[in-house]
């Protein structure tokens, strides 16, 4: 494969990451099952961080851009982009 085809590639599985996290998720366990060595690299990692993220807390900060995050507490933040526990144990896989 040539090396743009991978760098396409690869930002295809980025924006999937991103935009259908279940889906992408489900890719890279795909490739991992296939290629074990794979788990460990960094691209694997940051590609699951996307995705983990995505489902965690991006969107929620999509849909409110004008908000000032950092007049809130914990509760406030919660109470008003609807994070629940949910989202952040996913951020926490994210990290």
């Amino acid at each position: 494969m040539r090396e743009e085809d991978i760098g396409e590639r690869m930002s295809e599985i980025l924006n999937l990451c991103e935009t259908d996290p279940d889906v992408g998720l489900e890719l890279i366990e795909q490739v991992i099952k296939t290629n074990p060595e794979l788990e460990l690299n960094p691209f694997t990692r940051f590609a699951k961080a996307i995705a983990y993220g995505s489902k965690g807390l991006f969107k929620l900060l999509r849909n409110k851009p004008r908000m000032d995050w950092t007049t809130f507490n914990e509760e406030e933040l919660r109470e008003n982009l609807g994070i629940t526990d949910a989202h952040l144990d996913y951020l926490e896989l994210a990290l």
